[in-house]
């Protein structure tokens, strides 16, 4: 146990070394050396493509009363210390475990993350976890919600709910805005009108405001990392829309087609559609191309042009605009606020947004179907907001967030991933499954050997990855 204790003081000191070799060529002038916040845009990056899996590090998951791993539903962080790790069980429990604090197993090989609380299933949930957060200011209070329809803010401390709203067929979402300072809401949606609630009011019947829009159920909820006033939310619909809970009505609805132009207060300018990135298409055929399926294709490739001006010219004059053609199932704001990823059901389109403007900005990415089990995803997006995890079946995609290519992707699951979060302050990454695991993936940059040869080491994982076209199949295939 000594050795392997030694062994990872070791690498964590020949790390910190390189960092600092680093921060001194910086400061010399030395050539081919990232300055100001160059250096750590840098370093956020490569350590973004480099997280490998943890093979000493476990956190504690089983039931205490069975002893049997319980699949994890939902995974929350708080970011004031990054320490406190929030699980969600499928079965209505609720556990919560320390990054930092951990023991040794018998054999002093493996370290051990134990809980720090455990709440059994029948207190309050009695399905699932579907979403759980703590509170943004308070790391003595946090919130969960359940496919039973129970919702309930805790005491971390007592471990008793402090507030609850139940009575509903189920809960779809829940959300607290993370930098809040005025108020105190909770959005919570169980149909299709999202709801606001003070949690300082102790009836949670007595909803302060309703947002009516969706024409099916809303599904999704978050809220802009940059202003506490704006609030989210996607439905069934394949609708995603801005409220501002000052006042009432929609601020803003994306449109995948962009049909609609907004100037930077996020207010309609225009209401002529933007074409550009789509040529009228005319058929000029020849000769040639008779008894031959060429012809049939360019038929129908004329076909799908008019039908899809018609959608258009439809969208802009009903004002019925989609961001998807199918249930929204994640949405995330970047946190810098610039941008919003939004996903739907299975994941069959994965869309990024331009916030200030509210276009679609037409990034592919790489993603096969999944069969989730989750309704509602989590994934991560690095410091530097250049790549983004994605948790796709068994495995975890890390996809560049600019162009939609698939870099490297993590696989440890044996079940489906429902949620992955990063750890700025520890430059981890955890993510949850339905296997009941949850796990660990640390950056191995800078590498034993220094930076350089931890970079080729990368590149060449990524170019394994992209010539092995069976390393991104879907394996949830039956």
């Amino acid at each position: 146990g000594g050795h392997t204790t030694m062994s990872r003081e070791a690498q964590q000191q020949n790390r910190e070394k390189h960092l600092l070799e680093m921060i001194r060529n910086r400061e010399s002038g030395s050539r081919n050396v990232h300055s100001g916040k160059g250096l750590r845009r840098h370093i956020c990056k490569k350590q973004a493509r480099a997280f490998t899996l943890s093979e000493d590090r476990f956190f504690k998951t089983p039931s205490p009363a069975t002893l049997e791993n319980v699949g994890v539903a939902a995974l929350d962080l708080e970011l004031a210390e990054g320490r406190y790790l929030l699980a969600g069980g499928a079965d209505g429990s609720i556990s919560a475990l320390d990054v930092l604090s951990h023991s040794y197993n018998s054999e002093g090989k493996e370290i051990v993350h134990n809980r720090l609380f455990y709440i059994e299933r029948g207190i309050v949930h009695r399905a699932a976890v579907s979403n759980i957060q703590w509170f943004p200011v308070d790391s003595g209070t946090f919130a969960s919600s359940s496919t039973d329809g129970e919702l309930a803010v805790w005491d971390a401390n007592e471990l008793s709910p402090l507030w609850r709203l139940g009575g509903k067929e189920e809960i779809y979402s829940f959300a607290m805005s993370p930098i809040a300072t005025s108020h105190s809401m909770l959005a919570v949606s169980y149909d299709s009108v999202v709801n606001l609630a003070d949690i300082r009011i102790p009836d949670p019947q007595s909803s302060v405001q309703h947002f009516a829009g969706h024409k099916g159920d809303a599904l999704v909820l978050a809220w802009s990392t940059i202003s506490e006033w704006i609030l989210l939310s996607g439905g069934a619909d394949g609708q995603i829309r801005y409220w501002d809970i000052r006042r009432s009505g929609t601020l803003m609805c994306l449109d995948q087609y962009n049909t609609k132009a907004y100037n930077g207060t996020q207010v309609c300018s225009s209401s002529k559609p933007d074409l550009s990135h789509l040529q009228t298409k005319r058929l000029h055929p020849q000769k040639s191309w008779f008894l031959t399926k060429q012809y049939q294709h360019e038929v129908d490739s004329y076909m799908k042009s008019q039908k899809l001006h018609k959608k258009y010219a439809m969208s802009v004059v009903e004002a019925n605009v989609t961001a998807h053609n199918a249930p929204i199932r994640l949405l995330q704001p970047s946190q810098d606020g610039l941008f919003l990823y939004s996903a739907s059901d299975r994941l069959r389109e994965f869309h990024k947004w331009d916030q200030t403007s509210g276009r679609n900005m037409l990034v592919k990415y790489s993603l096969p179907f999944e069969k989730s089990r989750s309704s509602n995803l989590r994934m991560a997006i690095s410091q530097c907001g250049e790549e983004i995890f994605v948790p796709n079946g068994r495995n975890i995609f890390c996809l560049d967030a600019s162009s939609g290519e698939k870099l490297y992707k993590l696989s440890g699951h044996f079940d489906t991933v429902s949620s992955c979060i990063l750890n700025p302050t520890r430059s981890e990454l955890y993510s949850a499954g339905w296997d009941g695991q949850i796990l660990v993936w640390h950056a191995n940059y800078p590498a034993m050997n220094g930076p350089e040869e931890n970079e080729a080491t990368v590149t060449q994982e990524h170019a394994v990855g992209k010539h092995n076209e069976d390393e991104w199949t879907s394996d949830e295939e039956d």
